[in-house]
C-alpha cells in the first residue's frame, strides 16, 4: 500500500492551524457563541459539533483537495467503515449491558437517563465533531507524515518512535487553551501529561487496527459513553474504556496475522507470525 506524502509546507500549514483553530474555537466557546443555536436546537446541536464541523471541514480542504490525499492514506476508506462498524456497537451494546447488570447488583432501579436529546448530541458532537478532528489530524496526518519523514534518516523504529512521541506531544499540547479558559483542571501539567499518554493509547491502537473510523468511534465514546441507562458516571466511563480496549485487542488478535497490513509490515519490517 502507497501513503502519499504531503508536503513540507501543508504539514506547517496544519501545524500552525492546530495552533490558532483552538484558540479561535475555545474562545468562542469562553463567550457562548454556539449556545443560541444549541438551545434552540434542543441540545440537539451540541456546541462540539458546531466547533468541531467547522475545523473538519477545514481540515478535509487542506488534506484533501489541496494536498490531493485520498482517504485510503488516512485509513478512513469505506471499507474501513464497514470494518469499524461490529466493534463499535459491540462496545456500546456491551456498555449498556454491563451498566444494567451493575444496576441488578447494586439493587438499583433500571431506568433511561433524563433528557435522551442531550446525550445524543453531546455523542454527535465528538463522533463528527472532536474525535473526529483530532483523530485525523493527530493520527491520520501527524503520526503517519512524520513517519514518513523520520524513515529517511532513521530506522523503522527509530522513527516509530519519533513519530508517535511527536504526534500525540502536539495533541496534548493542542487541549492547553480549553483547559485554560473552558474546563480548568486542578493542575494543568499533570491533566496535559495525562492527554500524552491517553494519545499514546490512542495511536498504538491505531497501529494495531489500521482504521481510523474506528479510531473516532472509539475516542467518541471515550469522551461521552453512549449509555442510556442510569448508572454513576465513573462506572459508566470505567465500564466503556474497559470494552475499548478488550475489543482492541480482539481486533489485534483476529487481524493480527494480515500479510497485508501497511503500518505491521512497513513500520516493524513484517508481517506478524
Amino acid at each position: 500500500m502507497n501513503i502519499k506524502k504531503l508536503s513540507i509546507h501543508l504539514l506547517i500549514l496544519l501545524g500552525g492551524l492546530m495552533i490558532v483553530n483552538p484558540i479561535i474555537i475555545n474562545w468562542l466557546f469562553r463567550i457562548q457563541f454556539f449556545t443560541p443555536l444549541t438551545t434552540y436546537s434542543h441540545y440537539w446541536l451540541h456546541p462540539n459539533l458546531l466547533a468541531g464541523g467547522i475545523l473538519v471541514s477545514i481540515l478535509m480542504i487542506i488534506i484533501f483537495y489541496v494536498g490531493r490525499l485520498d482517504l485510503k492514506s488516512v485509513f478512513l476508506s469505506g471499507s474501513h467503515l464497514r470494518n469499524a462498524f461490529l466493534p463499535f456497537i459491540i462496545i456500546i451494546i456491551g456498555s449498556n449491558v454491563s451498566v444494567m447488570v451493575m444496576n441488578l447488583l447494586r439493587e438499583q432501579p433500571i431506568a433511561l437517563v433524563e433528557q435522551g436529546n442531550v446525550l445524543i448530541g453531546r455523542f454527535a458532537g465528538q463522533l463528527f465533531g472532536n474525535a473526529l478532528y483530532e483523530e485525523l489530524l493527530f493520527r491520520g496526518i501527524f503520526f503517519i507524515q512524520l513517519y514518513l519523514i523520520f524513515q529517511i534518516k532513521f530506522s523503522r523504529k527509530a522513527a516509530l518512535l519519533f513519530s508517535l512521541i511527536s504526534a500525540e506531544i502536539l495533541f496534548a499540547l493542542s487541549h492547553i487553551p480549553n483547559r485554560l479558559w473552558v474546563n480548568t483542571p486542578d493542575h494543568l501539567w499533570v491533566n496535559i501529561l495525562a492527554l500524552f499518554f491517553a494519545g499514546v493509547l490512542l495511536n498504538l491502537i491505531f497501529i494495531f487496527t489500521e482504521n481510523l473510523a474506528y479510531m473516532v468511534g472509539i475516542h467518541a465514546l471515550a469522551n461521552v459513553p453512549f449509555v442510556i441507562f442510569q448508572g454513576h458516571p465513573g462506572d459508566v466511563s470505567l465500564i466503556t474504556r474497559v470494552l475499548i480496549i478488550l475489543v482492541s485487542i480482539s481486533w489485534y488478535v483476529f487481524h493480527g496475522t494480515n500479510q497485508k497490513r501497511w503500518m505491521w509490515t512497513t513500520l516493524f519490517g513484517k508481517p506478524k507470525s
